[in-house]
């Protein structure tokens, strides 16, 4: 909900005065800094889509936790770092075939809540269309005036404001012969400017819900529904909220290590493109969907005919590709023989006494358990 600094102002100073807060030593240094953490003072600031940098940090760190770890190798942790890849593009993939090939509910008749849904992805879309639905449902223009080739509409917007349950005192109030109505909801109006350029399509409102958040208001969309605008301005559509962001070239090309054949990748790209629009086109026709599957079945024997088969790669020779040699037949440089290293020589663990005397016990015969030892079948002396 926008509030102008005005407004906090005289919000703050009732709440303070209403629970004796006035002289409050940390409400009163936070008050001093309101301009640094209150909404009211920096509304025209854009803060769309930022994210800061230890939440950035902390967020890498726990993604790729679950793949690798502090000891790892380098030819181990680009491996690792392989398969996290792998897993971002897994995602971002099913996040396009629910984006592309899903639609949400419109709630509106509206054209343009049917053109916000093909443009934004689906959690984007489900914070606009409640701007669209409260912009046609609780907001209205009520007067509207030209300055300098731009219309400008005042629009009240309708907002329930809850009510606490009042206490009740006088008990004679509640009997039975007296009926009182309790209004838990009250209704309160905003007003706000929207100023409307129908020339070039451009559109501003005080409340600067656009800068903050980098999609429109309800008002803006009430007046759009006035001028009866059945689709949303380019330059009000940020491109990292569409669905296109990331170029169908791109959306499924999977980025591997060494040389790779540019026009190959391409039209293997594009065949992979073919299957999935033929199989999705087909999906509801089980018939002509088994007549498919037979004659990829068929292309798939001939190929298997005329080429040959290519062996899997193992993980020994996905190495050797990503170091760029090949391991040699004969190994001449073995690894050097364990000798104890440079400095202070390890601490042994301290034995007890009657550790040390176990050890120099030698039984000549009897029976093998000597005091919780065992006997040696050789030397006949005790091991612990």
């Amino acid at each position: 909900m926008f509030i102008g600094p005005q407004e906090f102002e005289d919000r703050w100073n009732k709440l303070m005065e209403e629970f004796n807060l006035v002289n409050h030593k940390w409400l009163s240094k936070m008050y001093r800094l309101k301009s640094s953490w209150i909404p009211a003072f920096f509304v025209d600031s854009p803060l769309c889509g930022l994210m800061r940098t230890t939440s950035r940090s902390e967020s890498e760190n726990s993604f790729f936790s679950y793949f690798t770890c502090s000891g790892s190798t380098l030819v181990k942790f680009m491996l690792c770092y392989e398969s996290a890849m792998e897993r971002q593009r897994h995602t971002q993939e099913k996040l396009d075939h629910q984006s592309f090939d899903s639609f949400l509910a419109l709630l509106t008749p509206l054209p343009i809540e049917e053109h916000a849904s093909k443009v934004y992805t689906h959690s984007l879309f489900i914070h606009l269309q409640k701007e669209i639905v409260a912009g046609s449902w609780l907001c209205s223009i009520t007067c509207m005036s030209s300055d300098e080739g731009c219309t400008v509409c005042i629009i009240d917007e309708e907002k329930i404001k809850h009510v606490s349950f009042p206490e009740v005192i006088d008990k004679e109030s509640t009997s039975e012969n007296v009926e009182e109505d309790i209004n838990l909801h009250q209704k309160v109006t905003g007003h706000y400017n929207v100023l409307y350029n129908k020339g070039d399509g451009s559109v501003s409102c005080c409340c600067q819900f656009f800068v903050l958040s980098g999609i429109l208001c309800r008002h803006i969309f009430c007046v759009f529904k006035n001028f009866k605008v059945s689709c949303i301005p380019d330059q009000y559509i940020l491109r990292h909220w569409t669905k296109d962001l990331i170029p169908p070239d791109l959306r499924n090309k999977k980025n591997r290590y060494g040389e790779k054949n540019e026009a190959i990748e391409k039209l293997a790209l594009e065949a992979s493109i073919i299957l999935d629009s033929c199989v999705h086109m087909l999906r509801n026709n089980e018939p002509k969907l088994s007549v498919f599957v037979n004659k990829m079945k068929a292309i798939k024997s001939e190929l298997e005919a005329e080429l040959p088969i290519v062996p899997t790669h193992t993980v020994s020779d996905f190495v050797q590709e990503f170091m760029g040699v090949k391991k040699p037949d004969k190994v001449k440089v073995k690894n050097p023989t364990c000798v104890r290293p440079k400095g202070r020589e390890k601490q042994k663990r301290i034995k007890s006494g009657r550790e040390i005397s176990m050890k120099k016990i030698v039984v000549p015969g009897g029976s093998d358990h000597v005091d919780g030892g065992l006997r040696d079948g050789a030397s006949g002396s005790v091991s612990v």
